[in-house]
């Protein structure tokens, strides 16, 4: 939804769904198992779900259906710092946007995850969602850490 050209050159689309999307994903895939070599990219943006919902996904929501939802914190934050890692072997540079929900985990409690990058840039806009509820939204990029002095797991 924030790309202005719906279609940039010289950008793959990934996404595991492949229905109710408004511009269909190039490839179909999670990032638990990219489908691409290492450092294939320049860049790699990542826009997970922000949303979390005791119970998971529920098609009666057109936030979830649009967005999709995580079923706890607990799986949101987990599933975040393995992408990182997953991420660390695709590209040197990562974009990653997060909004502050209500019912999510915060940026501040995410950003530690990012153990295999160094924060270059980080960018706030004050949103505003369904009935009037306002929130953050951040753009974080990062650079990948030198491999030397990456964590080791």
């Amino acid at each position: 939804m924030y790309w202005k050209h719906k279609y940039p050159p010289l950008t793959v689309f990934m996404d595991k769904r492949s229905r109710d999307l408004v511009i269909p994903p190039d490839v179909i895939g999670a990032w638990e198992a990219c489908p691409f070599r290492e450092g294939v990219f320049n860049t790699v943006l990542f826009d997970p779900p922000h949303n979390v919902r005791s119970g998971g996904y529920d098609p009666r929501f057109a936030m979830h259906r649009k967005y999709g939802t995580w079923a706890s914190k607990t799986e949101a934050v987990i599933a975040i710092a393995k992408a990182q890692e997953e991420f660390a072997s695709l590209a040197p540079r990562l974009c990653f946007k997060w909004c502050n929900t209500r019912d999510g985990p915060t940026l501040w409690v995410l950003l530690p995850l990012f153990e295999f990058w160094r924060e270059i840039h980080r960018r706030m806009e004050k949103t505003k969602g369904q009935g009037n509820v306002r929130g953050r939204t951040f753009w974080v990029t990062f650079k990948r850490r030198d491999p030397q002095t990456a964590p080791s797991i």
